[in-house]
C-alpha cells in the first residue's frame, strides 16, 4: 500500500540460520526495494516493553474476533501429536506457513 506500514514483531525466519539477532548487515532482501518504491516504513518493537497493555488489547481483539470483524489466520497444514512438533517447526522455518501453525495434541479438531 502507498505509504503503508509493516509491523515487525518476531524474527522466526532468522532463528534457524542465526540472523535473527545478528549484527551483520543483510543486503539484497526483496522487501527493501518494495518498501522504497512505496515510501513505506518498517517499525519494530519489543513485545515485553508493552506488557502492561496486553490485557486491554487482548480483550479488544477477543471482542473483534467474536464479532467476526477480525478473522485469525491459521495454516491449513495438519500436525497432530507431539511427534509432529518438530515437523511443524520445520514448516515455519521453511517459510511454508500462512498464519499460525497449530499442533493438535489429540485427534479432536481444533476450535480455531
Amino acid at each position: 500500500a502507498k505509504k503503508g506500514r509493516l509491523i515487525v514483531i518476531g524474527m522466526i525466519s532468522g532463528y534457524k540460520d542465526g540472523t535473527a539477532w545478528s549484527k551483520q548487515k543483510v543486503e539484497g532482501t526483496p522487501i527493501t526495494a518494495k518498501l522504497l518504491a512505496k515510501s513505506a516504513s518498517v517499525r519494530g518493537f519489543f513485545l515485553m516493553d508493552y506488557a502492561k497493555q496486553w490485557k486491554p488489547h487482548m480483550q479488544r481483539l477477543t471482542t473483534l474476533v467474536g464479532e467476526g470483524k477480525l478473522k485469525p489466520m491459521t495454516d491449513p497444514t495438519e500436525f497432530v501429536g507431539l511427534e509432529q512438533v518438530a515437523d511443524a517447526v520445520d514448516h515455519m522455518y521453511a517459510g511454508k506457513n500462512t498464519g499460525k501453525v497449530i499442533v493438535r495434541l489429540s485427534g479432536a479438531p481444533s476450535k480455531l
